[in-house]
């Protein structure tokens, strides 16, 4: 609910509108942004996720399971939060209910 909340500002919304903006003129820009926004919050949930590994899929990179459900959210907050015009369905806690619970589902053994 946390990562969401990020998005429930305006400077959050400015800003991430500005990196999709300008990504394309400026990478290095973009690289940093993933790195320290999404790559940091899923390596975080993948270190958390670390403590538990006996219990989860050992095919699982948690990584990239973790990216992906990071990345779910991210997209969901681009979609009603970032860009204009699209009304959200579903709110922030039924999102984030159904994509942890699909995320655990799937990683579990």
């Amino acid at each position: 609910m946390s990562y969401m909340d990020l998005f429930n500002t305006q400077e959050r919304i400015a800003f991430t509108r500005t990196i999709i903006r300008d990504s394309n003129k400026h990478p290095e820009i973009s690289d940093m942004y993933h790195k320290y926004g999404i790559g940091y919050v899923a390596q975080c949930v993948a270190d958390y996720l670390e403590k538990f590994k006996d219990q989860l899929r050992p095919d699982v990179d948690l990584y990239l399971a973790a990216k992906t459900y990071v990345g779910s959210l991210f997209a969901f907050a681009v979609q009603y939060k970032v860009i204009i015009g699209v009304n959200q369905k579903y709110t922030d806690k039924e999102i984030v209910d159904l994509s942890t619970d699909i995320f655990v589902r799937g990683i579990i053994k």
